[in-house]
């Protein structure tokens, strides 16, 4: 019995894996690319940007110096309303930039906003100062 378990865990973690996430990330990518309000979402980086201070670190970076202000915590109840409606996501704050890692693992990809005297780079450029990144270099179509 206990081997058929194994089996069977192993049968969905690989369905998992191979069928269902890779469609969960296209979802997710199309949903940032496309349906977001990126105008709201670069004014809210820029607000990070500008108020790091304020921000609670990020519970899930263990052993983060109490003096770093790089990895605010999205759901901060100071963090701008469209950032924390992001589910599951890690914030990288700089004070020219900010990256909102929305992948992990075997799979990175999101939003990287740029304060206006700094050259951005990434996948696609979205708007001024906006761009999309995918380790990948893929941009699912609409």
């Amino acid at each position: 019995m206990a081997i058929l378990f194994f089996v069977m865990m192993v049968i969905n973690l690989t369905l998992h894996t191979i069928v269902y996430q890779p469609r969960e990330i296209e979802n997710r990518q199309r949903y940032i690319l496309y349906k977001i309000d990126h105008v709201q979402v670069l004014e809210a980086c820029k607000f990070i940007m500008a108020n790091r201070p304020i921000f609670h670190q990020d519970p899930e970076w263990h052993g983060l110096d109490p003096k770093d202000l790089s990895r605010p915590d999205p759901a901060d109840s100071r963090m701008p309303a469209i950032i924390r409606a992001f589910d599951k996501i890690s914030i990288f704050a700089g004070e020219d930039s900010v990256q909102i890692e929305f992948g992990g693992g075997f799979r990175h990809y999101g939003l990287k906003a740029y304060s206006g005297g700094v050259m951005g780079s990434g996948t696609r450029e979205i708007i001024p100062h906006l761009w999309y990144y995918d380790e990948n270099d893929k941009i699912p179509a609409p």
